[in-house]
């Protein structure tokens, strides 16, 4: 975040109450593309740029592919192996999963602690 916003420091800044929470996620929200944020958030390290690229890799393997079959005077036509294998899209992104022990037990936490907590003390 200090390098999107240098020689700004909006965590820094935050916690000496100079900015608010709300300008604080507005400033992480508006992070450029490909942040660590942003990657935890949809769970996929590919960003727009990366799919761009591929789809272009792709093109330009299959018009390879199409230009060398074009020659008239192959005798045998150029296959898929001859050609760079093709790059797969990565697993579709998959939230985390929680333990459900885990959970239980930061929520029983949670409530014991509230529970310890009265308006009259």
């Amino acid at each position: 975040m200090c390098a999107a916003y240098a020689p700004r420091d909006p965590i820094a800044e935050f916690w000496r109450g100079e900015i608010t929470l709300r300008m604080l996620r507005v400033l992480i929200q508006g992070l450029p593309a490909g942040n660590v944020w942003q990657t935890a958030c949809t769970h996929n390290p590919w960003t727009d740029r990366e799919y761009l690229l591929h789809d272009i890799g792709d093109a330009i393997r299959d018009l390879t592919l199409m230009v060398a079959n074009s020659n008239p005077y192959r005798k045998t036509p150029v296959g898929e192996e001859a050609i760079r294998p093709r790059i797969p899209y990565p697993d579709a992104p998959q939230p985390p999963i929680d333990d459900d022990a885990e959970s239980r037990a930061a929520r029983d936490e949670l409530d014991a602690l509230i529970g310890s907590m009265s308006v009259g003390k």
